[in-house]
């Protein structure tokens, strides 16, 4: 099943199937059809049952994650309305843009799933594999276009690209199902985002996926390289995503969807998708979670001090 018919598929199901509890509010910070928003599709319907409680899933990509962070915290901290995002948005964003909040405003409940992003070109690109992709990059700055995030996917993709010595000009887009669209349609020269929004594309022979920004290659797509590959696997970014819950949430509460979430996390389905969609399978939670979060704003805060970039 490609990601557009499991995604139709989860967005069709009935809402009210779970009628015994009162439904939770799910703020997607993506847009409808790209990796983050099909994870989270598959997350909710499998912990719905656990918790006796239906998810609405909304989505809203606007502002990097910043307004649906906003609807949170403004809310009451009482379980019923969740965030869900891609790890960006609260370890990218807060170093490119001023936001309204800080880490001492939401309780991270879940974190899953690790993929890299991945750069590609369209088929017609002169390079046979990725160190010509380079090379043609770095002989020509600045000439070709690249679709990213404008967040954490064009921090990771820069990191990588300036630690190689090539440099692109950025075009921001919303999320990867925005970047993906303008990429097929030869809007942009080059897309960077997950690995699941593109690999059908590439298994169709419709992109050339170059170059990872995690340290090992992706079995998913056999001709891109790895940092490791170049010797800068220190520059590498991993894509992730994230639940979260207001601060002020009762903890009982906080436990409760955390334990829910963390079992639905562990399903056949959810792990099917990581396979499917060339995305390896972590669950983190706790304090391991906490840590995580810190480790990588504190990174991604250097590399946007590297590029001149104050908030």
């Amino acid at each position: 099943m490609n990601l557009f018919k499991l995604i139709l598929c989860l967005f069709l199901a009935p809402a009210a199937a779970l009628a015994q509890g009162d439904s939770i509010r799910l703020l997607v910070a993506a847009p409808a059809g790209g990796g983050t928003d099909a994870v989270m599709r598959i997350l909710v319907k499998e912990a719905g049952p656990l918790l006796n409680q239906s998810f609405v899933v909304q989505n809203n990509a606007a502002a990097g994650g910043i307004v649906v962070m906003e609807q949170m915290i403004r809310g009451t901290p009482n379980g019923k309305t969740l965030v869900a995002m891609s790890n960006g948005s609260i370890t990218a964003i807060p170093h490119l843009m001023r936001t309204p909040f800080t880490a001492d405003d939401y309780i991270p409940l879940l974190g899953i799933s690790s993929a890299p992003y991945v750069v590609c070109a369209a088929p017609g690109f002169p390079a046979t594999n990725a160190k010509e992709f380079v090379a043609v990059l770095k002989a020509n700055p600045d000439k070709y276009t690249i679709g990213t995030d404008g967040g954490a996917g064009w921090l990771a993709t820069q990191r990588a690209l300036r630690a190689l010595g090539a440099t692109v000009r950025n075009i921001s887009y919303k999320g990867a199902a925005e970047i993906v669209v303008s990429f097929l349609g030869g809007h942009i020269d080059l897309y960077s985002g997950s690995v699941s929004t593109i690999l059908q594309s590439a298994k169709a022979d419709k992109a050339k996926c170059y170059l990872l920004t995690t340290a090992d290659r992706s079995p998913a797509l056999p001709l891109a390289a790895g940092l490791a590959d170049f010797d800068i696997a220190a520059e590498e970014t991993p894509l992730w995503r994230i639940v979260l819950a207001p601060r002020g949430t009762p903890p009982e509460v906080a436990a409760r969807l955390e334990a829910a979430l963390a079992k639905a996390a562990d399903s056949p389905a959810m792990r099917q998708f990581h396979t499917d969609f060339g995305e390896k399978f972590v669950v983190f939670r706790g304090d391991e979670l906490k840590a995580r979060l810190k480790r990588e704003y504190d990174g991604l805060g250097q590399v946007a001090r590297s590029l001149g970039i104050t908030p």
